[in-house]
């Protein structure tokens, strides 16, 4: 694993319309040009030249029920959305592995985003080589890397970021005054739906002294309640204190139902799905 950081946005919000991604790159485009695509495409590697006067084109052309993925050369990074279905979450993810692009720029992002779509869950992490290696701290960092998925979050928390954002799914979880009360370097309301915690002043501690970020990491953990966070121990299948999503209840479809949302997807790949 190569240093790097990801920024990563999960929502309940409904993302599945073009006007959903038209907006997102809008707003990445004229706030964070440095993290704007120079590349896009429906799978990796990323092949098709993005241009910012063909937002609402291009979003046509790929941003439908799966998601699209997108690259930029200098400086360099690379990013992902994953459209979620009524009962799941959309997430996106950008991987910044340019250390030339400041905390400030990723973090003014994350906050700015995180208030416009209303995350659930959100966070920047700085990902090293010790993590990758550590037995204890592996899966969560997988799971970090990813982006964890709904069924993983209405299970438990796989870990707090070097920043993370707290939506109203959370902060009902946790209580408000207990999370704006946590032992770490920055605690802020983004909003009445999002509380940011940054454990510590720069998100290359986790480099520099990886020991003392996870010594505050454990404090905040033991602050909020261990009971919401993944246990190694307990095991994905051990009782965990989980949040109320706002999301509809998944339920098994009949082969009817499913050849009926095959028929009523567009045969033509340019034409969008609302």
């Amino acid at each position: 694993m190569r240093d790097s950081r990801t920024l990563c946005l999960i929502t309940s919000a409904p993302m599945r319309t073009s006007e959903a991604g038209i907006a997102f790159f809008r707003h990445l485009c004229a706030g964070w040009p440095s993290l704007a695509p120079s590349l896009y495409g429906l799978f990796e590697p990323a092949v098709e030249h993005f241009e910012i006067e063909r937002i609402e084109s291009f979003v046509t052309e790929v941003w439908r029920d799966t998601g699209m993925v997108w690259s930029r050369q200098e400086p360099k990074s690379e990013g992902m959305v994953r459209i979620g279905m009524p009962w799941s979450h959309s997430k996106m993810n950008i991987e910044v592995s340019d250390f030339s692009i400041d905390d400030k720029v990723l973090r003014s992002f994350l906050e700015a985003e995180s208030v416009r779509i209303n995350a659930d869950f959100a966070y920047i992490h700085y990902f090293t080589e010790e993590q990758s290696i550590s037995v204890a701290d592996h899966d969560t960092t997988k799971a970090l890397w990813l982006g964890p998925p709904t069924h993983e979050l209405e299970k438990y928390i796989p870990e707090i970021a070097w920043t993370t954002v707290f939506g109203k799914p959370y902060i009902d979880l946790f209580g408000r005054a207990k999370l704006l009360s946590s032992p770490c370097h920055s605690v802020r309301e983004l909003a009445d739906n999002q509380i940011l915690l940054e454990l510590t002043a720069r998100s290359d501690d986790l480099r520099r002294d990886f020991s003392g970020f996870e010594a505050v990491r454990v404090r905040v953990k033991e602050h909020l309640g261990t009971d919401a966070f993944f246990n190694i121990q307990k095991g994905v299948y051990g009782e965990y204190r989980v949040p109320k999503f706002s999301l509809e209840k998944r339920t098994r479809l009949s082969m009817q139902e499913q050849l009926k949302l095959s028929l009523e997807r567009p045969a033509n790949p340019n034409t969008p799905i609302d």
